[in-house]
C-alpha cells in the first residue's frame, strides 16, 4: 500500500511512489533508491539570477571582512564600518543560499530540514550580534568586555558547530556534486571555527584571512551551482544514476 504525502512545493496530496507532482510537475526523489543518492542539482524556490546574487552578496561581504585584516590600512572608511557591513552582507547571501538549499531539499528522500534551519538562524544571529556590537562598542576583546566576547563566541561556536553538523550529514547522506559541497560547508565552517575562536588568528594574519576568504568564497560558489530553479533543472541531466 503505497503512502501519500503533501507535494513539498504545491502542496497538493501525492503518492510517495510517484517520481514527479502531477499538479506542480516538479521533479521528487522522495523514496530511497539509488538515483536519490546521487544529486548534482536542487530545485531553488527562485530564479537562477536570484541565487546569483545571493552568492555575490555574500562573497562580497567575506571579501569586506578580509579587507579589517590588521594588515591592511584604508584610511578613507573606518574598520569597524567596514566589519559592519562586511557581517550585513554576508549573512545575507549565506542566509538565501541556505534557505534555498533547504527549500531543494524537500524534495529528495532526506531532508535534514532542522539541521538547515538551525545553521541559517545560528549563524544569521552571529552575524546580526556582531554588526550591532560592532557599531556600538567596536569588537569587545574577551579582557575589555569579557560578557559581550563570551556572548558573541557562543553565537560562532553554535553557529560554526551547527554547519560543521549540516556539512558532514550532507557528504554522507548524498553523493555526486551535493556531496562535495557538505565537505566544503564542513571545511570553511572548521576554518572559521579553529583561526578564529581557538587561536584568534583572524584579522591578525593576512595569510590565514586570505586562505579562509578563499575556501569561503569557493564554498559559497559551489553551493550557488548546485542551485536551479525548475525550468533549468528539468533540462539538466541531474540523475546519473537509473
Amino acid at each position: 500500500m503505497s503512502t501519500t504525502l503533501k507535494c513539498p512545493h504545491c502542496g497538493a496530496t501525492i503518492e510517495e511512489e510517484l517520481d514527479q507532482c502531477p499538479q506542480c510537475e516538479w521533479e521528487l526523489h522522495l523514496k530511497r533508491v539509488n538515483n536519490s543518492k546521487f544529486i548534482d542539482y536542487l530545485q531553488s524556490p527562485w530564479p537562477n539570477k536570484v541565487t546569483t546574487l545571493a552568492f555575490l552578496i555574500a562573497a562580497l561581504g567575506q571579501i569586506c571582512l578580509f579587507l579589517t585584516n590588521h594588515g591592511i590600512d584604508i584610511n578613507f572608511i573606518p574598520w569597524y564600518t567596514i566589519m559592519a557591513v562586511g557581517h550585513t552582507l554576508k549573512t545575507i547571501g549565506e542566509s538565501m543560499l541556505l534557505f534555498a538549499l533547504m527549500y531543494g531539499l524537500r524534495f529528495e528522500y532526506r531532508h535534514l530540514t532542522i539541521n538547515c534551519w538551525l545553521t541559517l538562524l545560528l549563524l544569521l544571529m552571529y552575524h546580526l550580534v556582531v554588526t550591532y556590537m560592532v557599531t556600538n562598542y567596536g569588537i569587545p576583546s574577551e579582557v575589555q568586555r569579557p560578557k559581550l566576547f563570551m556572548f558573541m563566541a557562543s553565537w560562532l561556536v553554535m553557529g560554526e558547530v551547527s554547519a560543521i553538523v549540516l556539512g558532514v550529514r550532507l557528504y554522507n547522506v548524498f553523493d555526486s556534486d551535493l556531496s562535495m559541497t557538505g565537505a566544503l560547508m564542513a571545511l570553511a565552517a572548521l576554518l572559521h571555527l579553529v583561526f578564529n575562536f581557538l587561536l584568534h588568528m583572524s584579522g591578525q594574519s593576512l595569510e590565514v584571512d586570505a586562505g579562509i576568504g578563499l575556501v569561503t568564497i569557493f564554498y559559497f560558489w559551489h553551493l550557488k551551482r548546485r542551485l536551479l530553479d525548475h525550468p533549468s533543472y528539468m533540462k539538466r541531466d541531474h540523475l546519473k544514476v537509473e
